[in-house]
């Protein structure tokens, strides 16, 4: 794990963000994170608050690698230290890959992770730990796409869901993990609203909007 502590804005070397151009500075950043993450190093950024650190590009090697962004008092700094030292890497190189009912599809996602018509997600996140989650959306298709798969998706009372998790385990091992639910359908409103879980939908928002 590397921590990247910094009390301002880089402007020196090759991370540099105040020249006229961000292009040097996001393709060496890219490079970056993707050799940490081939690695399997998971690598976080603490910044100072206050302070111009340019967290929308540092966040990048963050997200990539599944690290953490913290914004610290400076009073607080050896606490919050050893709050992301706690959050040990416990999977290396993890894949996943989701699975649909071919009625379903994935929305919001970038299309570059999806196949089968958008029913199928591959995507390589890196490292994971305790603390990592991993959110996505789905939607139903079209009537017209229904239709044309031969789909009645009303007479449905369960829908399948499966994940398949490949990753390197602490003591080197290439482990698949699958992961199969059928999930219950209903048409009732307020059935969905007390069954929901509003922190899952929370956390979905937030990974959005950062």
């Amino acid at each position: 794990q590397v921590i990247i502590c910094t009390d301002g804005l880089a402007n020196v070397g090759l991370g540099a963000l105040d020249g006229p151009s961000d292009a040097p500075a996001q393709e060496f950043y890219t490079k970056v994170a993707n050799a940490a993450k081939e690695s399997g190093v998971s690598v976080s950024v603490v910044t100072i608050k206050g302070e111009g650190a340019r967290v929308d590009v540092l966040g990048k090697l963050v997200e990539t690698t599944n690290g953490a962004v913290t914004r610290v008092d400076p009073t607080q700094l050896s606490k919050d230290f050893g709050t992301i030292l706690k959050d040990e890497i416990l999977a290396t190189n993890v894949e996943i890959e989701l699975h649909l009912h071919k009625g379903l599809k994935f929305r919001n996602e970038d299309p570059q992770y999806l196949s089968n018509g958008g029913s199928t997600y591959i995507r390589n996140v890196g490292n994971v730990t305790a603390l990592t989650e991993f959110t996505f959306e789905y939607e139903l298709r079209s009537p017209e796409e229904l239709a044309k798969e031969k789909i009645n998706i009303e007479k449905a009372k369960t829908i399948p869901f499966q994940a398949l998790v490949n990753f390197t385990s602490t003591k080197g091992d290439r482990v698949l993990r699958i992961i199969t639910q059928q999930q219950r359908t209903t048409k009732e409103q307020s059935q969905s609203e007390q069954e929901v879980n509003v922190r899952l939908l929370g956390n979905r928002c937030m990974s959005k909007t950062a």
